[in-house]
Parts: C-alpha cells; sequence; structure tokens
C-alpha cells in the first residue's frame, strides 16, 4: 500500500489523501443530488414544451374562430354597405319609376322572412349588428382575462 501511495500520480494521491480524510462520500453523495437535479429539470422542460403546445393550440384555435367571424364579419359588412348604396340610389331615382305591386311583394316576402326567421328578419344590417356584439363580448371577454387592451368596439 504504501509502495502504491509513492508511485501513485497525482490524481490518484488526491484520491487517497480524500478516501482517508472522509471527504470522497460528501463529494459522491453531492454528485448524485446534481444528476438528480438535472434529471429533474429535464422532466419539467419536457412537461413544460407539452403544456405550452397544448397552449398554443387552443389559442389557435380561438384565433382561428376570431379570424372566421372577422371575415363573416367583413363580408356582411360589405353587403350592408352596397345595400345602402342601392337604397340611397333608389330614393334619389324616386319610387315613382317603380310600380307599386313590386313594393307589395317587397312587403310580403319580408313578413314570409321574419315568421320563418322567428319575428326576426336576418337581414344584412341584423347580421352585421349581431357580429358587432359577438366581437364585442369576446374583446370584453378577453379584457376580463387580461388578453386585451380595450373593450369598446372600434368605430367604423
Amino acid at each position: 500500500m504504501i509502495s502504491r501511495v509513492i508511485e501513485a500520480k497525482p490524481e490518484e494521491l488526491r484520491m487517497f489523501l480524500e478516501e482517508a480524510a472522509g471527504v470522497s462520500k460528501y463529494k459522491e453523495r453531492r454528485k448524485r443530488d446534481r444528476r438528480a437535479r438535472l434529471s429533474d429539470t429535464r422532466e419539467n422542460l419536457v412537461a413544460r414544451r407539452a403544456i405550452s403546445a397544448l397552449e398554443l393550440g387552443n389559442q389557435l384555435a380561438r384565433l382561428e374562430e376570431q379570424a372566421r367571424v372577422a371575415a363573416q364579419y367583413r363580408e356582411l359588412e360589405e353587403r350592408h354597405r352596397q345595400a345602402q348604396h342601392l337604397m340611397w340610389h333608389a330614393k334619389a331615382a324616386g319610387r315613382r319609376a317603380c310600380p307599386r305591386s313590386l313594393h307589395d311583394g317587397d312587403r310580403d316576402a319580408h313578413r314570409r322572412a321574419r315568421s320563418v326567421a322567428g319575428g326576426r328578419a336576418r337581414t344584412p344590417k341584423t347580421q352585421l349588428v349581431t357580429l358587432r356584439d359577438r366581437a364585442f363580448r369576446g374583446r370584453r371577454r378577453a379584457a376580463r382575462h387580461g388578453r386585451a387592451r380595450s373593450t369598446r368596439p372600434t368605430p367604423r
């Protein structure tokens, strides 16, 4: 044993001295603890990535729904704008140019549409108002959860 100590390299000599002093078991325990912490950290990262992917999927679904509603809103707003222009042109041209029976037919069609829609005619304007209300409620809900800046609808 003494010959081994005398012929030992500096690293081996250090190991002999640490064993004799009783320090090596503490070093070994710290090494195990570091490995355990590293393993726990890796597991946490894997779990966090899974949670992040799930959250992003949920956010993507909400954003797709909002995009669909926004596209529908834009379409209905455009239809409403075109209907307004037609109405203005009709008023400017005067209603005398149209036969009276056409107006009566329009009224009957409107009544039928109201009865089919349960008392509410689903005109582009009412659809537009419904979409505006839905968008406002969505922004208000998002503001309650800290995801938006303003709850007021943007003026058009």
